[in-house]
Parts: structure tokens; sequence; C-alpha cells
């Protein structure tokens, strides 16, 4: 198999987060016991607030209501993925990677610099410097946050992934503490090209460099980025956003 063929690409357009992470789901499901292939999957998700494996609740700022199941009008969810709190909104291009690891992939603080590389590559396209800042994971610019990332390991197989912001209202972000990181600036393409982007463009960007990426991972080609996470002989871990 090349290394394009790995991987089905699928794009589930707009949906609601919780119906979205109960596909995923079931393909890893699938995916460990060899019944489905790697897969991509690509997705816009309606507003939702997702507390991680180390999410705090003061990192939730904004007005609550419901019992604190809303912050500022935006429903609360919590989440496996590695990491505190972040946002989805639509016109935040979400990619979750749901990919069997070989013996030789298993290196889980290389697959987080090789989700950075995706980044970076991506908004070059873009005409954009995005970068890697040590001790915190995601891709940045000179103004900001472009991307988070969070994963989750089954059985060695990786899942939940990327949030990328394309043209998503950044002041959603207000509600919380991104990453809960104080002080920072989210920022998405659009804000940092000037212009319109659409959505489509971006996700054939994602299926350009992905496999190229993986492959740079697979190979060592990408520098190591220093980061924690929590592994346990079974396999399962968790690399924050």
């Amino acid at each position: 198999m090349n290394r394009i063929e790995r991987f089905n690409f699928v794009d589930w357009g707009r949906r609601p987060y919780t119906e979205s992470i109960h596909e995923m789901l079931e393909h890893l499901e699938r995916r460990i016991r060899g019944q489905d292939k790697d897969a991509v999957f690509l997705v816009e998700h309606d507003p939702v607030i997702t507390m991680g494996r180390r999410g705090r609740k003061e990192h939730l700022v904004g007005p609550a209501s419901g019992g604190g199941r809303e912050i500022g009008g935006i429903p609360v969810v919590e989440t496996d993925r590695g990491g505190d709190v972040t946002l989805h909104s639509p016109g935040q291009l979400v990619i979750y990677p749901v990919i069997a690891l070989s013996v030789k992939e298993q290196r889980l603080h290389d697959l987080l610099g090789a989700y950075e590389e995706l980044v970076i590559r991506i908004a070059l396209d873009f005409g954009i410097r995005a970068f890697r800042v040590r001790g915190k994971t995601g891709a940045w610019t000179s103004n900001g946050k472009l991307a988070s990332i969070g994963i989750h390991l089954r059985r060695w197989v990786t899942y939940h992934g990327i949030a990328l912001n394309v043209s998503n209202d950044l002041s959603l972000f207000d509600n919380i503490i991104p990453c809960g990181l104080r002080g920072i600036k989210m920022t998405g393409l659009e804000k940092e090209a000037g212009r319109g982007i659409d959505i489509s463009e971006v996700k054939r960007s994602v299926l350009n460099h992905f496999p190229s990426v993986w492959e740079d991972f697979r190979q060592r080609r990408i520098t190591p980025h220093s980061t924690s996470n929590t592994l346990n002989s079974t396999g399962a871990g968790s690399i924050p956003r």
C-alpha cells in the first residue's frame, strides 16, 4: 500500500460534535479490530466548548447558564482527548486522524510534531508563516495561536486531532481560557491572510500535505517537539492541546 492509498479521507461537512465523536469512536473500534482502514475525518462543528482530560472549570470564564452546562450560551461537553479546554465553531476545520500506529510510528512526541508540521505547511499555502512554540502544543503565528492539537490512544490507534481556525468567530474564545494558557490570543487563517478563505481550499491543502507529512514523520524527518504525555503499558495515553 502506498502512502496515498493508506488513508481514507472523509468530509463530514458540518455536524454536531457529539454525533461526530460517536462516529469517530465507532470507526476507532473497527480499526482496532482490523475491520476498517486508517481514516482522516474533516468536519466543522456547531458551537461547542470541549473539556479535555485535564480540563479545569476555572478556565470557563464566560457567563454560565443551564447549571453550568452552557458557557456564553455554548454547550460544554467533556471528552477523552488530551489537554484542557477549547472551542469549536463553524469556520474552524477539525481534523480527526484515526490511524493504527505501526511499531515504527509509536513515537508520541514526534506524532504531535507531525500534526504541528501539517498546520505549518497548510498555512504556507495561504502565504502565512506559522511555527511551533517550545513547551506549548499547537501551531502559532506572531498574532496568536492558529491551531490546537489534542490526541488520545487506544490499543495504539490514535484518534482526536487538530482544530485549525480558518474563518470562525474568534470572539467566542473569550468564553474560555484556551488550553488553560492565560493571556494568549487566538488567530485564524483569514485574519492572518487579510482575505476570505473558503474552507474547501483548506480541506484540499490537508489532502495534499497529509500523506507527505506522515511519511516524513515515519522517516524521522520532522524535528521532535518537547512536550509531555501520559502513556501506560496498554498503549492508552494522551497528548494535550
